[in-house]
């Protein structure tokens, strides 16, 4: 069983473009639907790690290379994989995205 709460995980994938505490008095309407539907943590931060490559990919091209490329690029790189073999539900998505990336 996981230490972390569902919820810690959510905050955890939101830290960097999430204000809420200043913006929202602490009620986020994204993290609430999610809390709701339930999907599952690995899912969720496997999501946040290809947002973070997407990113990171979208800025060596010089333009956003958007979700599909990224993707793709995520599963033929060998990062799903990767992925695969190094997450644990206790480690945060940071934690996990470095060693996913990282030879």
């Amino acid at each position: 069983m996981p230490s972390r709460s569902y919820k810690d995980i959510l905050d955890d994938i939101c830290e960097d473009n999430c204000n809420v505490k200043e913006d929202c008095g602490g009620y986020c309407t994204l993290k609430e639907i999610l809390v709701s539907m339930h999907p599952s943590p690995r899912l969720l931060i496997q999501i946040k790690c290809i947002e973070k490559f997407k990113f990171e990919e979208s800025q060596r091209n010089g333009s956003d290379i958007g979700w599909q490329e990224a993707s793709i690029r995520w599963v033929d790189e060998g990062f799903a994989k990767k992925f695969n073999d190094v997450y644990n539900e206790d480690m945060t998505f940071k934690e996990t995205y470095r060693k996913t990336i990282k030879p």
